[in-house]
């Protein structure tokens, strides 16, 4: 009575094999879902700021504006147009890949040190 056929074990085991899988795609799609409008809304409030800047603001915030600009994918509009003497500080976001050229370990370990690395280990 309390003997199980294989194939049944079989069975039983594959099939939940089955649901867990369409379980983890479900909640992946879920995710990938969330995320794809979360980052929809994002470029969608950043060009709203892109589109109420006048031009005359600050330098500091103009340079941040072209930042999250670029961050976004977005056009910068001609009135944010990059200044000169402001450099953009794209590059030194952390985790940035915008406008750094990943091949380049140089950009990949920039803010890499000797005392950051003794800890790794």
């Amino acid at each position: 009575m309390g003997t199980v056929e294989p194939q049944d074990e079989l069975t039983r085991r594959r099939e939940r094999g089955r649901r867990s899988q369409a379980a983890f795609r479900k909640r992946q799609a879920q995710s990938t879902h969330a995320l794809a409008d979360q980052n929809a809304r994002l470029k969608q409030n950043i060009q709203r700021l892109l589109d109420a800047a006048r031009g005359d603001e600050r330098p500091e915030m103009l340079g941040i504006f072209r930042d999250l600009a670029l961050a976004a994918e977005l056009e910068v509009p001609a009135r944010i147009s990059p200044d000169e003497g402001q450099p953009s500080n794209i590059g030194s976001m952390s985790g940035e890949t915008a406008t750094s050229d990943a091949s380049d370990p140089r950009i990949l370990f920039s803010d890499c040190t000797m005392a950051n690395l003794d800890n790794v280990y």
